[in-house]
């Protein structure tokens, strides 16, 4: 018996070490896309691929800004929460104030104070991230709804619709291509920047990165502030892809 769970135990360390764990979810897409390929003629059509481009950049960015708050050993509940009540003031202030690509501002800009409020009560307030994020998931959510009375509601801005419909590059919607873009930039400042190295240093031990001199409740609200902009982009992005916001949209896009 002591040889079998030394046995078991061993799997973690050979996994690292020839780093399984990275490439297994790799290998699990690659062996999606090739059962998929054969079971469906029209899988890597490319109408099918745009379809697929565009419904998994909305994921892609609200996932990209939360990573960093897991990074650090934190969770935001709230994200999907963020895209909803974003997507909800976004097209309101399309059909209240005749707005066109300038919504996209003013959803990053929602966002961004979302996550910075989210942010200080943790950070702060000494709050851990699971509760303080479960709270405001209740709160972002009944806000948006009430601001869209329970139904589905569309807008007419033919620029706001072309933000994520339109293809700048030929087959590939514009909506992908700004998720993409932001994701590089991102997976840049996670490794290249001392934003993304004190993610790391706090994730792997909050107490040493403090006696180290990282500024730790700073960058805290930092995380978050990043996890709100991004889900901000990915809310207004969702309802330009979608043309309405609706009480779905929090499900729908993630």
């Amino acid at each position: 018996m002591v040889q079998g769970m030394r046995e078991l135990t061993r799997w973690p360390t050979i996994g690292a070490r020839t780093g399984i764990g990275a490439m297994l979810p790799v290998g699990v897409v690659i062996a999606l896309l090739v059962v998929f390929s054969v079971t469906s003629d029209a899988f890597l059509s490319f109408r099918n691929l745009t379809a697929v481009a565009s419904q998994a950049s909305i994921l892609l960015l609200a996932s990209t800004g939360a990573t960093f708050v897991i990074l650090m050993g934190s969770i935001d509940l709230s994200v999907g929460a963020i895209v909803l009540l974003v997507g909800a003031v976004v097209v309101t202030a399309i059909n209240s104030l005749d707005l066109g690509l300038s919504a996209l501002a003013i959803g990053t800009a929602l966002g961004t104070l979302l996550g910075v409020a989210n942010g200080i009560v943790f950070a702060l307030g000494l709050i851990p991230s699971f509760v303080v994020t479960l709270g405001s998931l209740s709160v972002f959510s009944g806000i948006a709804l009430n601001l869209l009375a329970g139904r589905a509601l569309q807008y007419n801005s033919p620029a706001f619709d072309e933000l994520a419909i339109g293809q700048m590059v030929p087959h590939f919607p514009n909506v992908a291509l700004v998720a993409i873009i932001l994701w590089v930039v991102m997976v840049l400042v996670c490794f290249k920047t001392r934003f993304g190295r004190y993610m790391y240093v706090i994730g792997g031990g909050e107490a040493v990165a403090r006696t180290s001199g990282v500024p730790v409740v700073r960058y805290k609200v930092y995380s978050f502030m990043v996890s709100g902009a991004l889900a901000g982009i990915a809310g207004t992005l969702a309802v330009a892809r979608e043309g309405a916001a609706g009480p779905a949209i929090e499900i729908g896009s993630l």
